[in-house]
């Protein structure tokens, strides 16, 4: 019964009709279009899994928006089921997806291959829809540029952009370069929509929660080793954050065990002026904590006025740069200081420092590698009347100690990173000092013949050297540490960064 009524497009009186595909795909990109218009609050909150993961959990409230929101010959009725896009998502592999609702009940997500088709379904038929007005319609090959962008890898769809700031092309005479629809282009060539199935219910305020998870790319760069010895702070960017997706955005960092989140500061990056180019703007900072949430409160157009005047200056110029006079009129203080509105254009990104905790290993480590130089220092200033087998023992000791200390189950993967070279500090240590021993086991000094004092002096003088070098790296990573301990006092150089 109920095949035969879908099989001939009849359906049981009350009830509306259900979507045409093509309906489905111009609601799904005018959402798209608007996420500033229809979403309300979005909150992201970061977690770090381990040394090389990252999970994404975040709130979105929205309300659904009236029919007059829609075009008149896509608007749906109350009741029906359509598709919403809640989020852009790089085109990468996301692991662990799931969207719920706030009760717990989980929600399907659209297989990619359906939702390249529906975004792509979806702004070639509205570009179509402006063609018409201005050229009278697309060509084959504009409609194939545009499935590619949507479809494609990348690195493939950052080829066919080039299109659009051809203004020769039917594609760049049809968009202009601030036009809505060549932004959403632009972001769907490395981006692709998370889309799900939801009821339509005119002015309902809702909530959907969804979850993911990344890998976190890692930079060889000097200060992630001078990080690992506590000289500095390792530092995670953390990039496409959609500011403009929302009404109000919230990015809430969670700090992994046994890491300090010394510092989070959140960026806001704005078209300027000219629209042509942005500005960058810092909105908020806090740390030392373990949870940071920070707000992106749009900045006030006197702000933005400044950002550009200021453009290109590095971090460290412009958090000390003092903020522009408000007017001495008390209401036109209040006018200035509210935030602009917010855009869609609007993204961001976050500089997060992370800290290796003090009371631990690094200390331990490098405790043991001052106490294990003193030693040596005392042994081989008393080679003569020194028992060769006790001396060996008594270098050994520490190390070993140090060793089993080091060993700790449980210890989050971030913050085994970030111990990893106070640790290799303290283990070259321990190997010199087992260098040492087995000269001093083999010359056997005490009570026999062997080779002479200064010999071995000369055998030992460059562990020696090697663990006094490296005690005192560990020494100024400790101490460094510690005046930074529950401050965030660094000032990281912009060009060095770890890139999520």
């Amino acid at each position: 019964m109920h095949g035969g009524s879908a099989r001939h497009g009849w359906r049981m009186p009350g009830r509306p009709r259900p979507l045409t595909e093509g309906e489905l795909a111009l609601i799904a990109v005018r959402f798209a279009l608007t996420f500033d218009k229809w979403v309300l609050r979005r909150v992201e909150q970061v977690v770090f899994i381990d040394d090389r993961m990252i999970r994404h959990r975040e709130s979105v409230t929205f309300r659904w928006p009236e029919p007059d929101f829609f075009g008149a010959d896509e608007a749906p009725r109350a009741g029906q089921t359509i598709f919403l896009p809640l989020d852009l998502v790089e085109k990468r592999p996301l692991i662990d997806v799931d969207v719920a609702r706030p009760n717990g009940s989980t929600l399907p997500i659209l297989p990619s291959r359906r939702t390249a088709w529906l975004s792509a379904e979806g702004l070639t038929a509205a570009i179509w829809a402006l063609a018409e007005q201005r050229d009278g319609g697309l060509s084959e090959r504009t409609v194939q540029v545009i499935d590619g962008i949507v479809r494609s890898r990348p690195e493939i769809a950052s080829r066919l952009l080039s299109l659009l700031d051809d203004h020769g092309s039917e594609l760049g005479r049809v968009l202009d370069q601030r036009d809505e629809f060549s932004g959403l282009l632009r972001e769907l060539a490395s981006n692709f929509l998370l889309i799900v199935p939801l009821v339509y219910e005119p002015g309902v305020e809702v909530v959907v929660k969804y979850s993911y998870a990344q890998r976190l790319h890692w930079r060889m760069l000097p200060r992630r080793w001078s990080a690992s010895v506590g000289l500095t702070d390792l530092e995670v960017r953390l990039t496409r954050l959609g500011l403009g997706y929302a009404q109000s955005y919230h990015l809430e960092l969670v700090a992994p065990d046994d890491v300090e989140l010394a510092r989070v500061q959140l960026y806001g990056s704005y078209v300027d002026s000219s629209g042509s180019d942005r500005v960058h703007v810092m909105l908020m900072e806090d740390g030392c904590k373990p949870i940071v949430d920070l707000h992106a409160r749009r900045p006030t157009a006197a702000t933005l006025r400044r950002a550009e005047c200021l453009r290109g200056l590095s971090r460290r110029v412009l958090r000390h740069v003092d903020p522009p006079a408000p007017p001495s009129d008390p209401v036109g203080a209040a006018q200035a200081a509210a935030p602009t509105p917010v855009q869609r254009s609007d993204r961001g990104f976050a500089y997060v420092s992370l800290r290796a905790p003090v009371i631990g290993p690094l200390t331990a480590g490098t405790v043991t590698s001052v106490l294990t130089c003193a030693l040596l220092a005392y042994v081989r200033g008393h080679l003569s009347g020194f028992d060769s087998e006790v001396g060996a023992t008594l270098l050994l000791v520490l190390p070993s100690l140090a060793a089993s200390y080091f060993t700790r189950p449980g210890e989050h993967a971030f913050a085994t990173r970030l111990l990893v070279g106070s640790r290799a500090g303290a283990i070259v240590v321990g190997v010199c000092s087992l260098a040492i021993a087995m000269v001093l086991v083999g010359s056997r000094l005490s009570g026999s013949c062997g080779e002479s004092v200064q010999e071995v002096e000369r055998i030992t003088a460059w562990p020696f050297r090697v663990a006094i070098l490296v005690t005192i790296v560990l020494c100024a990573g400790l101490l460094r540490t510690w005046s930074r301990w529950g401050k965030a006092v660094d000032d990281p150089d912009p060009s060095d960064e770890h890139s999520e």
